[in-house]
C-alpha cells in the first residue's frame, strides 16, 4: 500500500521482533531477514505480497494475539469476519489487529484499520516513515532494524491525506483507550465467530502456553504441520538462492562455536527460534556442496525427491535391524539394491534371488570394512571371527586407492604393516597386475596369508580405472578375495555406453560397491555393496543374542540385514532411493550423468586449448585434473604457485576445487555433478582459473 510522491517513499507494514513474538500459525508467509513481515508494499507496477492472517505469543507475557492482513493472495476475502474464520481454532476474546482494505465489496475503503481487544499492547504500538530517495530494497526503503523490546509498525498515511500532499499524524501510542481518528482509520470492534472447538492436544492460541508448562511438551501434530511448512520453505528457498552465498564457507576457526551458548537451555523454546539461529550461526560455517559452482571433492548429490524420502524415512523412525522390526525396510531395501544391479547391468551373481545380494551401507568406507571381514572369514575359515587374527593376514592396495582401506586394516586387526602397495601404471595411474601377482607370490611363500585386493574403478585423485579382468585373473589363480571399490565412477554405469566399467566383474568380483550419493541424486548416505555369496559376510557378522530372537529370523525365510553391517541399528534408507529412482525413471539418472560428463569434456577442451596450461589425459568422466604451466618456475615453485591459485580461486567465493599429486606435481581438480551446475557455471569458473592465473603470472614476473 505505500506509495511514492515526490521524494517520499512510503511503505506499509508491520514488523514483529522474533526474540520476542513466536510464531504459532500464519498462512501465505512471505519470510524477511530481519523480523517478520506483515503487510503489503507497493513499488510502481509491483505489488510484493506478504502474510494473509498470523497467530502471535508474546514470549514475555504469554498473551496470544491475531493479525490479519487484506492485501494478500486471497483476493475474494473482503471481511475480517471471513478471513478470522479461516483461522484454525480461533478464540473469541484473543486481541485481533487489522491492517488492509476490508470492506472494499462494500464500496467503501478502509486502507488501515486497527483493531485490539486488550490494552496490554497498546504500550508496545508506533509508527515511523523515511522521507528521501528510494533505495534498492523491498517497498523503495529498507525498513530500520528494531531494537528494543517492542512491536515495529511502519504505517503509511491513509489514501486521500497522501493525495492531499498533507503530512500524516502518527499513531501514539496507545493507553488504554482507542486512537482517534487523525487521518488513519479509526479502531472499531468487530464481533468475534464463534470458536471452533479445538482438537484434543491443541496448542495454537492461550490454551497451553509453553512457558506453562510444568515439563518439556511434546511437538504435537499440528505443531509440525505449521514447523514443517516452514522448514519445507525454508529448503526450498535455499535451494532457489544457492547461488548467492560464496561456495566455500568464509568462518574462521571457532566462530560458529562463540556464537553458541555455552550451556544448553533448562526451557524449551520456539522452533521458529532454532530456523531463525540457523540463519545467524549455522550458515554462514557452511560450505555450500549442492552450489552449482561446487567443484571440489567428489559430487554429493542432493535432490528434492530424495529429501522428502530421508523426510519419510525420519518421520517413520523405523529401527530396521531384523525383518521382523520392520518388513517393510528390508524388502524394500532388498528391492532397491536388484533395481540397482539392473540399472548398472550388474551381474546376475550380485541378485538376491541367488546366493549372493545386496545391501545399503552408510559409506563406501563401512563397506570395504565389512569386504575385508567377509573375505577374513573365509580366508580363516571362520577362525578369525572365533579365535582371532595370527597377524599372518594381508591386504593389497595401489598408491591411488582410498585411505579407507588402510584404516579398515588398522580397525580389522591385520594393521597396516599388511598392507601391500601395488604399483600403478605411470601414463594412466592403474593397478599392475604383473606386480600385484609378483606381491601376492612373495608373501604366500613367506608363509603369510593373502586376503584380499582391492582395485578401483574411478580413483579418488583421478578417476584411474585398475584393469578388473586382470587383476582378478590374478586373485583367482592364488585364491584372494577381490573386493572392487566404485564408490564414485559406479553409478555412470546407468548409462549403457559406460558400461565398460564393469568389465570383469561378472567373471572374478567378490563383492562391489558404489555410492548413490556421490553422483546419482540421492542424499548422503547411501552406499549399495554387492556380494557374489552372502555366507562368508553374515558368517563374519552374524550373532544372536536372546533378545533378537524371534520365529522369522529362525525360519531362515528372511534377511536381516543386522547381519550385513556393523552396527545393529539400522534407519529406513531405501526410502529415499526408492524415491529418486521412481522420481527420474532410468532416463533421468542417464541424462544427469550424461550431462556431468559431457561438460567436463568440454572444460578439457577449453584446457587443452588455452595456452600455459597442462591437461592430465585420463579423463573419462566428469572429473579433470589440469595445472597452470607457470613456465620459468622450478617445479617446487610451480607446484607452490599451483596451491596459491586454488587458495585465491577458493577464498574468492565463486568457486571451490581441490587438488592431488600424480607424477610429482601438483594438479588441480575440477569434478563437476553437482544437480544445479551447467555449462555457464563451468565455463565462469575456467574464465576466473585463466585470469587469476594470468594476475599471479603477472605478480611472479615482476
Amino acid at each position: 500500500m505505500g506509495r511514492k510522491g515526490g521524494t517520499r517513499d512510503e511503505f506499509a507494514a508491520v514488523f514483529y521482533r522474533r526474540d520476542r513474538f513466536e510464531v504459532l500459525d500464519f498462512d501465505h508467509f512471505w519470510p524477511s531477514d530481519t523480523p517478520l513481515l506483515i503487510g503489503s508494499a507497493t513499488w510502481g507496477d509491483t505489488v510484493t505480497r506478504m502474510v494473509t492472517w498470523a497467530e502471535f505469543r508474546d514470549r514475555r507475557t504469554g498473551r496470544v494475539f491475531y493479525h490479519v492482513d487484506h492485501q494478500s493472495h486471497n483476493a475474494r476475502v473482503r471481511s475480517a469476519e471471513l478471513m478470522l474464520r479461516r483461522v484454525r481454532g480461533f478464540k473469541a476474546g484473543v486481541p485481533v489487529v487489522l491492517t488492509g482494505d476490508f470492506n472494499a465489496a462494500a464500496g467503501k475503503s478502509e486502507p488501515y484499520t486497527v483493531l485490539t481487544g486488550d490494552d496490554a499492547f497498546a504500550d508496545t504500538w508506533e509508527t515511523a516513515e523515511r522521507r528521501g530517495p528510494a533505495s534498492n530494497t523491498v517497498g523503495g526503503w529498507k525498513p530500520p532494524v528494531p531494537d528494543g523490546d517492542r512491536i515495529d509498525w511502519i504505517l503509511s498515511r491513509d489514501r486521500d491525506r497522501h493525495l492531499r500532499g498533507e503530512r500524516p499524524v502518527p499513531l501514539r501510542p496507545l493507553t488504554g483507550r482507542r486512537p482517534p481518528d487523525r487521518g488513519l482509520t479509526s479502531a472499531r470492534t468487530i464481533s468475534a465467530p464463534r470458536a471452533r472447538p479445538a482438537p484434543p492436544g491443541h496448542i495454537l492460541g492461550a490454551e497451553v502456553r509453553r512457558k506453562e508448562r510444568d515439563v518439556a511438551a511434546h511437538m504435537t501434530p499440528e505443531e509440525f504441520r505449521r514447523y514443517g511448512r516452514q522448514v519445507v520453505d525454508w529448503i526450498a528457498d535455499y535451494q532457489e538462492r544457492i547461488e548467492k552465498y560464496p561456495v566455500l564457507s568464509q568462518a574462521r576457526p571457532g566462530e560458529v562455536l562463540a556464537s553458541l551458548p555455552v550451556h544448553p537451555p533448562e526451557q524449551g523454546e520456539g522452533y521458529e527460534n532454532v530456523l531463525a539461529d540457523l540463519e545467524r550461526v549455522v550458515m554462514p560455517g557452511i560450505t555450500h556442496w549442492q552450489h552449482p559452482s561446487f567443484f571440489a571433492y567428489f559430487p554429493a548429490n542432493a535432490s528434492g525427491p530424495a529429501i522428502l524420502g530421508d523426510l519419510l524415512s525420519a518421520g517413520l523412525g523405523v529401527q530396521g535391524m531384523l525383518w521382523a522390526t520392520s518388513p517393510a525396510c528390508t524388502e524394500l531395501e532388498t528391492r532397491m539394491a536388484d533395481w540397482m544391479a539392473e540399472l548398472l547391468g550388474l551381474p546376475a551373481k550380485f541378485r538376491s534371488d541367488g546366493p549372493g545380494g545386496g545391501v545399503i551401507e552408510d559409506s563406501a568406507s563401512s563397506a570395504s570394512l565389512v569386504a575385508i571381514l567377509a573375505a577374513l572369514e573365509r580366508a580363516s575359515g571362520g577362525r578369525a571371527g572365533r579365535d582371532g587374527l595370527t597377524g599372518r593376514h594381508t591386504l593389497y592396495v595401489s598408491s591411488q586407492t582410498h585411505s579407507s582401506l588402510e584404516k579398515a586394516a588398522k580397525i580389522t586387526g591385520i594393521g597396516t604393516a599388511r598392507v601391500r602397495t601395488v604399483d600403478v601404471d605411470p601414463r594412466t595411474l592403474a593397478m599392475d597386475p604383473a606386480h600385484l601377482d609378483a606381491l601376492i607370490a612373495e608373501d604366500a611363500a613367506a608363509g603369510l596369508v593373502p586376503t584380499l585386493v582391492c582395485a578401483t574403478i574411478g580413483t579418488t585423485s583421478t578417476t584411474a580405472v585398475d584393469p578388473v579382468a586382470a587383476v582378478g585373473e590374478v586373485c583367482r589363480r592364488h585364491g584372494v578375495w577381490l573386493h572392487v571399490d566404485a564408490a564414485y565412477a559406479g553409478v555412470a554405469a546407468v548409462c549403457p555406453e559406460l558400461r565398460w566399467l564393469n568389465d570383469g566383474l561378472a567373471e572374478y568380483a567378490d563383492s562391489y560397491a558404489t555410492n548413490p550419493h556421490k553422483w546419482l541424486l540421492t542424499n548422503f548416505d547411501c552406499n549399495l555393496l554387492w556380494v557374489a555369496d552372502r555366507a562368508p559376510l553374515t558368517g563374519a557378522l552374524s550373532i544372536l543374542p536372546e533378545y533378537l530372537r524371534n520365529q522369522a529370523t529362525e525360519s531362515g525365510a528372511v534377511i536381516d540385514y543386522r547381519d550385513w553391517q556393523i552396527p545393529l541399528g539400522r534407519r529406513f534408507r531405501a526410502l529415499k532411493l526408492w524415491s529418486v529412482i521412481r522420481w527420474y525413471g532410468a532416463e533421468g539418472l542417464r541424462e544427469h550423468i550424461r550431462t556431468g560428463v559431457a561438460l567436463a569434456q568440454r572444460l578439457a577442451g577449453w584446457i587443452r586449448d588455452e595456452p600455459g596450461f597442462v591437461l592430465f589425459d585420463h579423463h573419462p568422466l566428469s572429473l579433470v585434473c589440469f595445472r597452470p604451466a607457470w613456465d620459468g618456475l622450478p617445479e617446487d615453485e610451480a607446484d607452490a604457485a599451483t596451491l596459491r591459485l586454488m587458495e585465491r580461486l577458493n577464498a574468492s567465493g565463486d568457486l571451490y576445487l581441490t587438488h592431488t599429486k600424480a607424477g610429482g606435481r601438483v594438479l588441480l581438480r575440477m569434478a563437476i555433478g553437482a544437480p544445479a551446475t551447467r555449462e555457464e557455471h563451468v565455463r565462469s569458473a575456467w574464465r576466473r582459473i585463466v585470469e587469476e592465473t594470468r594476475a599471479i603470472e603477472r605478480e611472479t614476473a615482476r
